[in-house]
């Protein structure tokens, strides 16, 4: 992949046309609608309901990895993804989104006109960005300060000071006041008699203190030999209870409150850790804790002095807004600012230099103060959690299988593991080749080996530049549904297979399939399904197939394949879990059904000899049957590696996290091989 680089004229040059002083100030909303409304424009010119964004990326960038003059921040292809798409979290942020848009208008006239056309419809009427005080201007570059450093960074609380009052003041001193009186000696304890002249003492009579005080005696009052409070600001004025006795306990503190939830390093510094650091040392980190629901926050002015050092102070932030506060807080902030806020800390200001700030209240704690900055890294503290739960799923699937020393997969595999190592072995390699990596490396990318240093182009021509990330790795580590990126990479693995193979096999991709079941969660009429056959089966290469494989993905919950034999009138339904969701199966066998008609009709056009069939003789097979809920993709996919092969799934013994780790080891594999080959052309050139 080549390296190529954007002038800033050049950059300048485009976002005046759109009416903008930076490309910074394309928020998220903003790159969302410029995308769908680009989106719409290629939709309306294609006639077509869905399409690949790679295929509509300009080839400048997918093939080549670009930045801004000046600007450390590179992207490429894989970065071309709305805000809002399933993989846009997987392929960088909103920084990478606006410079690989920005990229990409200045590559293509179409994306250029997108962008123009956008906001020519939604000029930019706001008030210019906030000026930041790091990395963006120096309106403060000329600025001097008589005062020490250690003075000069002002603390967010400030503490009364002691010293002197002021020369000019108005009013003078108050004198200090005066020292409280002595206290009264201690009244020495009374004689006790003698042990042989104790007796039970008498209970009190009600008016006894009265009728003592006439009688000249003292009172007692409470028990015997107690003396009575001699009166003063010390003691106890009397009552109708006694004093509490000396020897009673002691006043208890209040409870403190307890410890506020932080993270363990910066909030800064962890929203992008996992961009950072290898999926090892994730995983071996904790999870950031989130303050509670019963957080609240406001909202202030702040500006000057005060607001560069809160900016200062806030980076030793270690505390993350609950998502309903989170939320709701931001929105607040947009609102005070009149405008969006940027993902690089920059918010609107209303002109007379005061933006914005946040306090957050916890009870029983200090107010805490931050800036739009921190609110806009929290979200990725969240991301971070998710892959930090991620990645200790993975490691924890993968540990079991290391235990598994002695256990080998079975001889029959051997095309689908690629080695004939011990469970335990392609285990440990695929931890160590992952663990290495960051979660945004890439692990698997078609490149044509055999056709050198147009491999890239081969590859963006068949697949379109089609990737798989460490995550989705992660995610297929573990014990969970199996989605379609990991199995049309496993796909095309088996189409390379298929191509050494005396027997033409061809290989549906899941999304070649579903265009003639279900597609965005809506079944397909069987008038479309036609149309959508005929146009697989036109980009399939002209060859003599004898046989149709794909896989059937039935309400995103479970996973199914087939196989078409055209010369026998056969259709083998693999289904590892037999008897769940037979509805839905069953349409999906009609549809496979309708797919073998158009198929044989299709090849009958370049040979005659292809049989015809009235009726085809549908097979259901259910051997061998899953454990659990999860490994249903795993065993639909060992049936199709299988059956190319001509061999009978249900006579190996296999267990299905073992076929699921052969498929991750088998793309690991082969995606460093891919890489290799792409590094040589690379270096040929």
């Amino acid at each position: 992949m080549g390296q190529r680089t954007l002038e800033l004229s050049e950059m300048q040059e485009l976002v005046a046309s759109c009416g903008l002083r930076d490309f910074k100030q394309i928020s998220y909303d903003m790159a969302t609608a410029i995308f769908v409304k680009g989106s719409n424009a290629v939709k309306k010119q294609k006639q077509v309901m869905r399409f690949e964004w790679t295929k509509v990326c300009p080839p400048l960038l997918l093939h080549n990895r670009w930045k801004l003059q000046g600007n450390k921040l590179s992207v490429e292809g894989n970065n071309f993804y709305p805000p809002n798409h399933g993989r846009a979290k997987e392929h960088g942020d909103i920084e990478h989104k606006r410079l690989a848009l920005c990229i990409a208008a200045y590559l293509s006239p179409f994306w250029r006109a997108v962008v123009v056309a956008y906001f020519n419809d939604n000029p930019v009427t706001k008030k210019p960005l906030a000026k930041r005080f790091r990395g963006a201007d120096d309106a403060f570059a000329k600025a001097m300060s008589k005062l020490p450093a250690n003075r000069a960074r002002l603390p967010l609380k400030v503490k009364p000071r002691g010293g002197l009052p002021p020369k000019n003041a108005s009013h003078p001193p108050r004198p200090s006041p005066p020292p409280p009186p002595p206290l009264p000696p201690p009244t020495p304890p009374p004689q006790l008699p003698p042990l042989g002249r104790l007796r039970r003492p008498k209970p009190p009579v009600a008016g006894a203190a009265n009728h003592a005080g006439r009688q000249g005696g003292r009172a007692v009052v409470g028990g015997v030999n107690r003396v009575p409070n001699a009166g003063g600001s010390q003691g106890w004025r009397g009552g109708a209870l006694p004093p509490p006795a000396r020897g009673g306990h002691p006043r208890v503190a209040p409870r403190p409150p307890p410890s506020l939830p932080e993270t363990d390093i910066r909030i800064h510094e962890l929203a992008s850790v996992t961009s950072r650091l290898p999926v090892c040392h994730v995983a071996g980190m904790r999870p950031a804790p989130i303050l509670p629901e019963s957080t609240r926050f406001s909202t202030f002015p702040l500006g000057g002095v005060a607001m560069f050092t809160l900016t200062r102070m806030e980076k030793q932030l270690k505390v993350v807004l609950p998502k309903k506060v989170l939320s709701a807080a931001m929105k607040a902030v947009e609102v005070g600012s009149g405008g969006p806020i940027a993902l690089d800390g920059g918010a609107p200001s209303d002109g007379g230099g005061d933006e914005v700030a946040l306090q957050i209240e916890v009870d029983g704690h200090e107010p805490l103060r931050c800036t739009a900055a921190s609110l806009a890294a929290m979200p990725g503290i969240y991301r971070y959690n998710e892959s930090h739960e991620i990645c200790v799923a993975f490691f924890s699937w993968m540990r079991l299988l290391l235990s598994a020393v002695a256990t080998s997969f079975p001889p029959d595999l051997y095309d689908l593991v690629g080695t004939r190592r011990s469970v335990a072995e392609v285990a440990r390699l695929v931890m160590i080749s992952v663990g290495k990596l960051v979660m945004t490396d890439t692990v698997w990318q078609y490149f044509s080996v055999g056709d050198g240093m147009l491999g890239a182009m081969v590859g963006c021509n068949l697949y379109g530049g089609y990737s798989i990330l460490v995550v989705e790795v992660l995610m297929a580590g573990q014990r969970r549904f199996l989605t379609n990126g990991m199995l049309d990479a496993a796909l095309v693995e088996l189409r390379e297979h298929c191509m050494g193979l005396s027997s033409a096999s061809a290989v549906l991709m899941t999304n070649q399939s579903a265009s003639f079941i279900a597609t965005f969660g809506r079944d397909v009429s069987e008038e479309d399904a036609r149309g959508k056959m005929r146009e697989v089966l036109g980009v399939s290469p002209s060859r003599p197939y004898v046989r149709y494989v794909m896989l059937l993905n039935l309400i995103n919950k479970h996973w199914i394949s087939a196989e078409v034999l055209i010369h026998s009138g056969t259709i083998n339904v693999f289904d590892s879990a037999s008897g769940s969701y037979s509805q839905q199966k069953a349409e999906a066998v009609r549809r496979v059904v309708l797919f073998a008609e158009e198929a044989s009709r299709f090849l009958r056009t370049t040979d005659a000899s292809t049989p015809t069939w009235e009726a085809w003789n549908v097979v259901d097979v259910t051997t061998p049957r899953q454990p659990n809920d999860y490994n249903c993709g795993a065993f639909a996919l060992a049936h199709l590696w299988c059956a190319v092969d001509g061999r009978d799934l249900g006579s190996i013994r296999c267990v299905g996290d073992h076929i699921r780790l052969a498929m991750l080891y088998a793309l690991v594999e082969r995606g460093r091989v891919y890489d290799d080959a792409r590094a040589e052309a690379h270096a040929a050139v």
